[in-house]
């Protein structure tokens, strides 16, 4: 079976709804892409990638203090990200995650950390989740 290649600037359909043709620009598509998304579970040993796009691994520096490899580079380290988090305790609902000055930040990997709101104590999330936005290397 032959690989090759499709080539093409904006990307139509026709509408299932109303039945009028919709078309979309691929720089729309491209840029507007998550290019790294990883959902783990903080509270196992070691902690979990429940699943994930463009991260190699998952690496445990201390209670709730993560980073993410990311697979493919991302262009530099001005990637935009959020974030979310789920406890099943009343905990979760203070939780901030923070990428400090004195953490990694660069265009392969993310460091982050889960607190609490009310004490800055830190907390391991159940389920951690991160999505990364930005242009690829």
């Amino acid at each position: 079976m032959a690989n090759g290649t499709i080539a093409f600037d904006t990307l139509s359909t026709s509408g299932q709804i109303s039945g009028t043709a919709k078309s979309v620009d691929t720089d729309y598509l491209a840029s507007g892409s998550a290019k790294c998304w990883l959902s783990f579970n903080g509270a196992a040993t070691p902690p979990a990638i429940r699943s994930s796009f463009n991260v190699s691994s998952l690496t445990d520096n201390s209670i709730s203090d993560y980073t993410i490899n990311i697979d493919n580079d991302m262009a530099d380290a001005n990637f935009a990200w959020s974030w979310g988090v789920r406890d099943g305790t009343t905990e979760g609902r203070g939780r901030f995650m923070n990428p400090r000055d004195n953490k990694i930040l660069t265009a392969s990997a993310f460091e982050i950390e889960f607190q609490n709101d009310d004490s800055n104590a830190l907390n391991e999330p159940a389920i951690g989740c991160v999505i990364i936005h930005g242009d690829l290397a």
